[in-house]
């Protein structure tokens, strides 16, 4: 496999597999929690001087 040339390119695509019967709760949750990771990730490749 050929490596890829930006350091973040591999993880462009947020992938989901939540169980197929779910209380709204838990899709809040779910959604939540990958709202918080997405947040962090952009706002530490901000810090790093990346164009985003």
């Amino acid at each position: 496999m050929r490596p890829y040339r930006s350091r973040h390119a591999a993880w462009d695509i947020l992938g989901f597999a939540p169980p197929l019967v779910t209380t709204k709760a838990e899709a809040e949750e779910i959604v939540g929690i990958a709202e918080r990771a997405v947040r962090f990730v952009m706002d530490e490749l901000v810090r790093d001087g990346e164009k985003v």
